[in-house]
């Protein structure tokens, strides 16, 4: 490197070897080890003709320097390329795949613009760091952490993030501290792991996008200096799709390569390299199966080999739940999705029509208690720590769940886009979290998640400054949910579900006014959603049509 660090790299050649070349190179950069994947990921493409190096990240194995998760990825990625571009036995067109973190460090790479860098398989990718790892929207997703703790050393020191009882009535003192743990407060999370870390104390320490995350924050100009062609590959059920859908739109709005980006969502969780057929109970049948190496190297073979592989893939091309097959579109969030609002009603109700003025306060109101000792719980202990469980069924029985349940429906109704709720809602404390979820619900009953979102009512108007709540005083909270793509067929319902907690996925709130990290004290909170006609409360989806379909 620049600085005189040497980094730790493998280099795989096809059957010529280097005498062969030169080759198109496929570079994979990693916290986690060189040697993984090699099967899954290296053998194909050595098989396909292209030479590829997988290199150990600063610090991490067998390379040298300090590790410091994100922050560092930048100026490495770039010099890596331009070594590797420069050998004889190297065409000088470069590519980069990977997943998760091996996806961020792709764009840590390209905001450097190395100009040998020709294409990008990004999976799996986390894009804002205070709206979706490890803090979204003020809500401490409590795995980011434990991740980090993990990684401090040179190798992976595994705990179990969540280690749950036998009948997930309890679960990590770490997640919702109890008087007795010195894990309270959130600050003290280290103290879990025995050892003190302090890129995980940093990462506490700033829930807001302040100038701490700025180096690691991708701007608009970032984007408008980035002409790469990037393949980008998520599932619904990953904890970092949010992040996925940004850097495709940020792509598609600012690039000069706007033209040459692709958008291939499954329902797969994070591990999107080897797709599954179910998850959670559900099956999405054998459609779900795609062959994600085939779309990495026919990506390749345009980009890095210039081969005309006619006809080009559709810019997006996604999963539809409920109806269990692919759609291809020209963009996602499709540009001519028309929106239709659902009000939340008396009785339980969710109706196109708002609620009559002829209702009260009183009679337009719904309560439910929230005890941060005591929170909702939301994560399957089989289930991968990214995303909560899809069958919402049982839990959703809980008394601190509000769920709101439209009449069965006559036709198909089709969702492509970003869902979002528009709350009207009050506290008896200063602060508390609003979690709310989108459900399917089929003629048995069987609640299914479709999306979800999650806001900290203190950052109701944006993540630049706190407003604390009077108590009993009505505020607006606009909760964006997952993107998605579902169709809720004929007989089944839409369902609304809101609480004020989703453990141990997401830490509690402990509900008072004091700095996130750093309270002790945890209040009980009554907690209202207001739906008359002086405060209504809805849920906004964005349909689209049907579209073309295929196998």
């Amino acid at each position: 490197m620049r600085d005189a660090c040497t980094l730790a790299t493998d280099l795989y050649f096809p059957d010529g070897g280097r005498a062969g070349g030169p080759y198109p190179l496929v570079l994979r950069r990693t916290p986690y080890g060189r040697a993984q994947y090699f099967e899954l990921l290296i053998q194909p493409l050595l098989q396909a003709g292209y030479a590829v190096a997988v290199q150990d990240v600063r610090g991490r194995y067998d390379s040298d320097g300090d590790w410091y998760p994100y922050f560092n990825e930048g100026e490495d990625g770039y010099d890596t390329i331009e070594w590797l571009a420069a050998q004889p036995w190297c065409s000088g067109r470069v590519g980069m795949i990977g997943g998760s973190y091996c996806g961020w460090v792709q764009w840590a790479a390209a905001r450097e613009r190395p100009p040998a860098l020709k294409a990008m398989v990004s999976m799996a990718c986390c894009a804002d760091f205070t709206g979706e790892w490890p803090w979204i929207n003020g809500v401490l997703f409590p795995g980011a952490i434990a991740w980090n703790y993990e990684m401090a050393g040179r190798v992976n020191q595994n705990y179990p993030a969540y280690p749950l009882e036998a009948d997930g009535a309890r679960g990590d003192p770490v997640l919702w501290p109890r008087a007795d743990e010195v894990s309270r407060p959130l600050m003290h999370f280290g103290t879990r792991y025995g050892r003190s870390w302090q890129p995980g104390d940093d990462w506490l320490a700033h829930p807001r996008p302040d100038a701490y995350w700025q180096p690691v924050t991708l701007a608009a100009e970032d984007f408008a200096a980035m002409d790469v062609p990037v393949l980008h590959i998520s599932g619904w059920w990953d904890g970092c799709q949010r992040g996925c859908h940004k850097l495709f739109e940020q792509m598609r709005r600012h690039s000069p390569a706007r033209q040459s980006q692709r958008l291939l969502v499954g329902p797969w969780d994070h591990g999107v390299i080897a797709p599954r057929q179910s998850y959670d109970g559900f099956d999405f049948t054998q459609a779900a199966l795609r062959d994600t190496m085939a779309e990495h190297l026919d990506w390749f073979d345009r980009h890095l080999r210039q081969i005309d592989c006619s006809p080009p893939p559709a810019p997006v091309e996604i999963f539809v739940t409920g109806s269990q097959r692919w759609v291809r579109r020209e963009d996602f969030p499709p540009p001519q999705a028309q929106l239709q609002r659902w009000y939340l009603k008396a009785g339980a109700s969710l109706g196109l029509q708002p609620p009559v003025a002829q209702e009260t306060l009183g009679q337009g109101t719904d309560h439910f208690r929230y005890d941060p000792q005591n929170p909702v719980w939301t994560l399957n202990p089989a289930a991968p720590a990214s995303y909560p469980w899809l069958d919402r069924t049982r839990i959703n029985q809980r008394a601190d769940v509000l769920v709101y349940r439209s009449a069965p429906l006559s036709t198909v109704l089709a969702l492509e886009g970003r869902p979002w709720a528009d709350l009207a809602a009050s506290s008896d404390c200063p602060d508390t979290d609003w979690f709310v979820q989108l459900l399917d619900i089929d003629a048995q009953g069987r609640e299914f998640l479709v999306g979800h979102g999650l806001l900290r009512a203190r950052f109701r108007e944006g993540m630049a400054r706190e407003l604390f709540m009077q108590p009993g005083q009505i505020y607006r909270f606009r909760i964006d949910l997952t993107p998605r793509a579902h169709a809720f067929l004929p007989g089944h319902r839409i369902g609304v579900a809101i609480t004020s907690s989703g453990a141990p996925l997401w830490a509690p709130n402990p509900n008072g006014a004091g700095e996130i990290t750093t309270q002790t004290e945890f209040r009980i909170a009554n907690n209202q959603i207001h739906r008359h006609a002086g405060a209504l409360s809805w849920i906004e989806l964005p349909l689209a049509g049907e579209g073309p379909e295929h196998d």
